[in-house]
């Protein structure tokens, strides 16, 4: 017993620090609660006020958070769950059922409360303009003491007046009513940006100070120009002046923002005496340090069909062994085999040529009439600028199973043709005691896409004349687990007892199964006639029997 009393006070010594029951564990949401409580109090807010506790009207509580405590200290108190924490925490007393007025405890000494920590929250402005759309400036932008839109007060009529009056004010107006007038170019006159080559997207790093600038490009027809900010935004700096055109119309913006965002700053120039408004969208792209992990692992680079066509025999290798699915098969996959004219017709982009074969002819034909119908693929293509899409026939049951195969014969095909984007020349594998290490470094982004049991076709630069197939035992982050036919192992390992390093070619096949699966989907559909499903027919229901 005395060993395991030992133990026990060791394991308490060393393990994490124990506190008291009665300790205060750090609370954010209490220590804004109480603060706020404090704020009340020495705000003198608080009315009929008794020893303990005193009086405020419910609206007056949420004016106060809302407008003067939450944007003062960023605490994590909401609005909408205000009341629930100020009672959880004994500042609020719990109110009667007409709870216009509301009962704060006092604090025995309000002066003595440390304010919340500040709660820094991440700003998305997808698009800045939604300021000029808020709700309070929606009905109505001048009141008789100031202007929404402009956040500005007026100190009489005269000075209102003259707002109403004033430039920046009617591009506001103008931007939030109607952005479409405004143009990035007319003739004579352009607003672009230099830094960026002309590009309006502007990348930083959280924190980061940088300077573009904006150039205002005006003929000899156009005199002056004024650049206005649409938005105000406290992170980005900018002297706006007039500028006339004898002079560099060039203006420095300086942007840095702490946190990360998609920032959009409009900027409009006025030129006169034509009265053209331009206007540019600087979008300013801030990222954090995060975005390093999320960058590619390399620069995609759209690669050539480095290998030739691998003819001959494919060596097969041993399929993987499924786990049975406890169903009956009871119709099994067929073969089937896109025919070769296919691919060549394609290439020909659908379209007659010299030295056309007759057989060739009579499936473009029989191509055309199940996509088509009776135009040509060019005429069907050419009706993507009036309907943005190509002219596709009707689609009626005799033609579905036909038209569908056509469908995924020609899709085959198409994925044939992107996957040899990602042939790889001059590859070295890495044996292990049954299979083979292939590294593929763009795996990881799906480039290319693979699975399990896909294969792939591996040739020997020692011996081109045979083609291995490889199964895909496992996918890891940057290569593939293959096995390949005994025979290849035995050539591999000869070449590597010579003294040589063998290389090999690969080449990506696709995936034939999903395809396969709808084939037989199409055969099921005409083996039992399941077209009523398909292109089901309205009917009358059968008058209901007299009684």
């Amino acid at each position: 017993m005395e060993s395991i009393k030992v133990s026990q006070s060791k394991r308490t010594k060393e393990g994490p620090k124990q506190y008291p029951s009665n300790a205060v564990v750090d609370d954010p949401f209490r220590d804004a609660a109480i603060h706020f409580g404090a704020h009340l109090q020495l705000k003198g807010l608080l009315q009929n006020e008794k020893k303990n506790f005193g009086c405020i009207e419910r609206t007056v509580l949420f004016d106060e958070f809302t407008n003067h405590y939450q944007p003062q200290y960023c605490s994590q108190l909401v609005r909408k769950d205000l009341l629930a924490k100020l009672i959880k925490y004994r500042v609020l007393k719990r109110p009667f059922k007409d709870f216009s007025t509301l009962r704060i405890v006092k604090h025995p000494n309000p002066n003595e409360v440390k304010a919340p920590t500040k709660v820094t929250l991440s700003r998305w402005y997808v698009h800045q303009s939604g300021v000029l759309r808020d709700r309070l400036v929606r009905s109505e932008v001048i009141t008789e003491a100031s202007c929404r839109l402009c956040n500005v007060s007026f100190f009489n009529e005269d000075s209102k007046q003259q707002h109403i009056e004033s430039d920046i004010h009617k591009l506001k107006l103008l931007y939030r009513e109607n952005r479409s007038s405004f143009k990035s170019s007319v003739e004579g006159a352009k607003i672009s940006i230099i830094d960026a080559n002309d590009e309006s997207e502007v990348v930083l790093r959280c924190g980061e100070t940088k300077t573009i600038t904006v150039k205002v490009t005006l003929d000899s027809s156009y005199t002056t120009a004024n650049i206005y900010k649409i938005v105000e935004l406290s992170e980005v700096n900018i002297d706006v002046t007039e500028f006339h055109n004898d002079m560099p119309i060039e203006v420095k913006v300086s942007a840095m923002f702490p946190e990360p965002g998609a920032y959009i700053f409009p900027l409009a120039a006025k030129v006169t005496p034509a009265q053209v408004c331009l206007l540019k969208d600087l979008v300013f792209w801030v990222e954090s340090e995060l975005m390093d992990q999320l960058a590619p692992v390399s620069k995609y680079v759209k690669k050539k069909n480095i290998i030739k066509e691998m003819e001959g025999a494919i060596l097969t290798a041993e399929e993987l062994k499924r786990g049975s699915s406890g169903l009956d098969n009871v119709e099994p996959l067929k073969p089937h085999n896109v025919l070769n004219v296919y691919n060549k017709l394609l290439l020909k982009k659908l379209e007659t040529f010299e030295n056309m074969s007759s057989h060739e002819e009579i499936i473009l034909k029989n191509i055309l009439g199940l996509l088509c119908g009776q135009m040509s693929y060019r005429e069907a293509v050419s009706h993507i600028g009036q309907t943005k899409t190509p002219y596709i026939g009707t689609l009626n049951a005799p033609s579905y199973s036909e038209r569908f195969a056509l469908l995924l014969d020609l899709e085959e095909l198409q994925l044939q043709h992107q996957i040899k984007n990602y042939d790889m020349c001059n590859q070295t594998l890495k044996p292990s005691a049954t299979n083979f290490f292939l590294k593929v470094p763009d795996l990881s982004e799906g480039r290319p896409s693979v699975s399990r049991s896909n294969k792939i076709h591996v040739r020997l630069q020692q011996d081109t004349t045979v083609t291995y197939e490889g199964i895909i035992h496992e996918v890891k982050e940057d290569g593939l687990v293959l096995g390949f036919h005994k025979k290849f192992k035995e050539e591999y390992t000869k070449l590597t007892d010579s003294g040589l390093k063998p290389k090999v070619d690969v080449r990506f096949t696709v995936n034939r199964f999903p395809i396969l699966n709808m084939h037989r989907a199409l055969s099921l559909v005409s083996k039992h006639q399941a077209f009523s499903i398909l292109f089901p027919e309205l009917s009358e229901p059968d008058p209901a029997p007299n009684t």
